[in-house]
């Protein structure tokens, strides 16, 4: 595997993973109007971790994504972002749902979801947050 390569995916996982917690928090704290570190590195921590490993391999996933399939367009990309990340979020709730017994999210009572682990409204946001994840890509690392 190419170096450059292998050093954006690194640099992207730690990017997005610190990245996610912010916005996590952010909007948590906003909501809770306190506030609201999350995380599930924190489960096994005790503390504040300011990293959230989903976030990092979704960021990897808008990476390569671009990088592949930037010839077809951002309305294929547009499906991919929405099939990964929206699998990724599935993923991640079974995960953790098996590794630390607790469910970090319900989605359970918005429209369209699955099991409470996955819903339209945040497959939304994610093809819009990879969206704008390949904007500030093409800026500062091309």
């Amino acid at each position: 595997m190419d170096e450059f390569l292998l050093f954006n995916l690194f640099f992207l996982f730690f990017v997005g993973g610190i990245s996610g917690w912010i916005i996590d928090t952010s909007y948590r704290s906003i909501d809770l109007k306190r506030f609201a570190p999350f995380g599930y590195l924190q489960q096994f921590a005790g503390c504040v971790i300011p990293f959230l490993p989903i976030y990092g391999i979704g960021l990897t996933f808008v990476y390569l994504i671009q990088q592949l399939f930037a010839e077809y367009g951002v309305f294929a990309r547009v499906a991919l972002y929405a099939m990964t990340l929206t699998l990724l979020e599935l993923c991640g709730e079974y995960f953790v749902r098996f590794t630390i017994k607790i469910k970090l999210w319900d989605y359970s009572d918005n429209y369209l979801n699955y099991k409470g682990a996955i819903d339209l409204m945040h497959s939304i946001f994610w093809v819009l947050l990879a969206l704008a994840a390949e904007l500030i890509i093409q800026i500062f690392m091309h």
